[in-house]
């Protein structure tokens, strides 16, 4: 994803059944890469992320946290918030995955 604050990207994410879950991402992180927001089901999905790293890495496994949800597809949004101040300001974004696991 490559834009300006405020940008977003919204994909649906299945939940098989009713339940309680946890929502982890991973993310690319480079010189050029934004600050973002996760919103899930409607909400804030943790803290805004700093995708900013002198090297392109992998953040690995971020946990956003834990909602209850009804069987169904749910919104998972990714908004541009902003770049962190030794970032090249490109505002890019890489989302490796998503993976909602169920809370036992």
């Amino acid at each position: 994803m490559d834009g300006k604050p405020g940008d977003t990207l919204t994909v649906e994410l299945p939940v098989p059944a009713a339940g309680r879950y946890r929502l982890r991402a991973a993310f690319a992180k480079a010189r050029d890469y934004a600050i973002v927001q996760c919103q899930f089901a409607g909400r804030d999905a943790g803290a805004p992320i700093d995708l900013f790293s002198d090297e392109v890495v992998a953040s690995g496994p971020i946990t956003l946290g834990e909602v209850d949800l009804a069987a169904g597809a749910v919104p998972f949004l990714l908004r541009i918030v902003g770049h962190n101040e030794h970032a090249e300001p490109r505002h890019m974004c890489g989302l490796d995955y998503l993976l909602l696991e169920p809370v036992r």
